[in-house]
């Protein structure tokens, strides 16, 4: 059963709802869970890729989504929530219909719900250059898929200490500083996309790679800056929404949406970071 956590009683009935799924792998839109107003999200390029909006759209979204592909096995490994908000990580494994390839991939879905307990918006991300991939029939990777366990001591950590230190860690990133002393001796990172073209994906361990691992997201373009627009805070968890806004050789705006997840273990270090973040713009640029 998914964990609800601290959400609004509606509201997790609606995120229950939302997981009951359809048959034969099919996707299913619970329209009834759905704010006349919706707006769904999904970056990158593939078929569904776009802004979805209103209950009509979100029906003919998933049309395109039975078209394309079977979900061939889908599980909730990690919420994060506050009273109107649900941060869900899945474990998921697609086939695309037309190439018969297979795709396992980790997707983060951000429902924002309303006092009803109706969705407002959701935001799906995923690495979308895997994705492209298999849908034109080349062998996809699989990505690393983080862990449903938590970390030793993560329960019992200080929700308000943890927050501290998600602001100590992005102030010290945005202004050149070393993170490392925030970091358990044995941290790991993950982010998504293909190392030989991403220069910060792929696993990282130990205090010194990740510290690596956090600087190369803000390095890999020029003139790239981090805003965080939201923080939830579960236990010894913490989800971060941000953006990264940067310009590229040519002169374009680039903006990236990222989401950053962050458990902490016993003294609140930091034990694991999973980035989400959709690495396809960046695979185009190079």
């Amino acid at each position: 059963m998914i964990d609800t956590g601290a959400l609004r009683p509606a509201s997790a009935q609606s995120l229950r709802t939302y997981y009951e799924g359809g048959p034969n792998g099919e996707m299913v839109s619970p329209l009834s869970i759905l704010d006349p107003n919706i707006v769904w999200t999904l970056p990158g390029r593939t078929p569904v890729s776009g802004v979805w909006k209103g209950p009509d759209q979100v029906r003919a979204m998933f049309e395109i989504s039975n078209q394309t592909f079977w979900m061939v096995h889908s599980k909730v490994i990690r919420t994060v929530t506050g009273p109107d908000d649900a941060i869900t990580v899945n474990d998921s494994i697609f086939k695309y219909r037309q190439s018969q390839r297979f795709i396992r991939v980790s997707v983060l879905h951000h429902f924002k719900f309303g006092p009803d307990g109706r969705v407002l918006s959701i935001t799906s991300l995923h690495d979308t250059n895997p994705s492209m991939l298999a849908y034109h029939g080349k062998t996809a990777f699989v990505e690393p898929i983080p862990s449903s366990r938590p970390l030793p001591g993560e329960l019992e950590c200080d929700p308000e200490i943890v927050r501290g230190k998600v602001a100590e860690l992005y102030s010290r990133l945005e202004s050149g500083g070393d993170p490392s002393d925030l970091l358990a001796p044995d941290v790991a990172g993950i982010a998504p996309g293909n190392s030989a073209v991403i220069p910060f994906a792929g696993s990282w361990i130990g205090p010194a790679q990740v510290a690596d691992f956090l600087r190369r997201q803000r390095s890999v373009l020029a003139r790239s800056s981090v805003s965080v627009a939201e923080v939830f805070v579960n236990g010894g968890t913490a989800a971060v929404v941000s953006e990264q806004r940067a310009r590229t050789a040519g002169g374009d705006e680039l903006v990236l949406l990222r989401y950053e997840l962050l458990q902490f273990t016993a003294g609140e270090r930091i034990g694991r970071v999973t980035l989400y973040i959709d690495t396809d713009p960046l695979a185009q640029l190079s």
